[in-house]
């Protein structure tokens, strides 16, 4: 039987304005950078064959989405390509889908080892870094979940996913490497899923909840991201801002979008991690946060204008984050959803890139190697003064 010609491929292929060879290239590069080496020496040959309509197999198809998303800046999925799909992975990158959903999808592919091999072939998505518009924002604050569940939630199940976020910090802050991350994902996708679809007594025991298992999905993101494991952290960190926008928490949002700027940066995305961490400093993310915060937001984002190479705003945005970063230390800041400091922010080094001098108390001693060899990766890049 004689396959059908791939249009969709084709018509996108045509739109990036790449030859077969090309588009061999991009995906070759696509896989290196994501560390799927088995995928990494596919040729034109390859390419003509899936636009004849074989189907390609594996991660392919998301290594392919990924390298025309970069080239028509924005998302293209498999099913564009014309291929069919399931990766609750990939959906967990779209901004539109229910942060409920993809809290669950994402977790029980995570944790769930029959399941888990849809994660090995997972991308870190530059088009997914793209924020949506402001009435994504406004809609998310403005949106309340119906409850599934007969449960009722109060404070003190908001304490209890608090109190153990705070445990699975302490954990990270002493054997770092992703360690525990795991229960951590589990506690995330079965209690605090749960609790999310329970019903609440007032609006501010719900805005608390989502905030708190906003924090407890950035932790997560963190020590993917802290264990090199940035395709997943990635959309961990998505997950956390829109439960954080749900939850109508901008200090919040703002924290977790500077980890997302920091990721970027370090991955070499100058462009987007400027974008994201300016979009970290707008409005009441910026005005709402604790002066630490406010200070740390400053500091990446002018590690984000140092590596696009504009030195003289750079030098501003530190100037103006140093004034607070004198009270950097001072016991008992409240963090963005109003207890214990944000969770991992002690093992950030957002003062990577900038001049030794200018870093200040932003380099936290303690850190494991491989986060120190990341770490002299990024100031080899992104030195802004000899």
């Amino acid at each position: 039987m004689a396959r059908e010609r791939n249009e969709q491929l084709a018509t996108l292929l045509q739109e990036a304005g790449w030859s077969r060879a090309q588009a061999a290239c991009a995906f070759n590069h696509i896989a290196q950078e994501n560390n799927l080496h088995d995928y990494a020496h596919i040729g034109r040959s390859h390419v003509s064959m899936w636009v004849s309509g074989t189907k390609p197999s594996g991660a392919a198809p998301v290594i392919l989405s990924q390298a025309l998303s970069r080239r028509l800046r924005r998302v293209i999925t498999p099913e564009e390509l014309g291929f069919t799909t399931h990766a609750p992975a990939e959906e967990a990158l779209e901004w539109h889908t229910d942060p409920l959903t993809t809290l669950t999808d994402l977790g029980r592919t995570d944790v769930d080892a029959d399941r888990r091999s849809l994660l090995s072939g997972v991308v870190y998505s530059v088009a997914a870094l793209a924020l949506p518009g402001q009435g994504w924002w406004e809609s998310m604050a403005e949106q309340q979940s119906v409850p599934a569940k007969p449960q009722r939630i109060g404070r003190g199940d908001v304490a209890a996913v608090q109190e153990l976020t705070a445990a699975f910090s302490r954990i990270d802050q002493q054997r770092g490497g992703g360690h525990g991350r795991k229960a951590l994902v589990q506690y995330l996708q079965s209690d605090v899923a749960a609790f999310l679809q329970g019903t609440f007594p007032n609006e501010q025991v719900r805005c608390d909840m989502f905030s708190a298992a906003a924090e407890l999905a950035y932790l997560s993101g963190w020590m993917g991201f802290d264990n090199g494991e940035h395709p997943l952290a990635q959309r961990y960190f998505i997950l956390a801002v829109k439960l954080a926008a749900r939850a109508g928490n901008p200090p919040l949002t703002g924290h977790i979008l500077r980890a997302m700027a920091h990721q970027a940066i370090d991955l070499g995305f100058f462009a987007q991690g400027l974008a994201l961490s300016t979009a970290s400093m707008q409005g009441q993310r910026y005005a709402s946060a604790t002066p630490r915060e406010r200070a740390l937001l400053g500091v990446v984002h002018a590690r984000a204008l140092a590596a696009n190479g504009d030195k003289q705003s750079a030098s501003k945005a530190l100037l103006k984050a140093e004034d607070p970063r004198d009270r950097l230390h001072v016991a008992g800041l409240r963090r963005p959803s109003g207890s214990h400091p944000p969770v991992q922010a002690e093992r950030t080094d957002p003062g990577r890139g900038l001049p030794p001098h200018a870093r200040g108390d932003a380099r936290i001693p303690g850190r494991h190697a491989d986060h120190e060899r990341r770490r002299g990766r990024g100031v080899r890049h992104l030195e802004h003064r000899s």
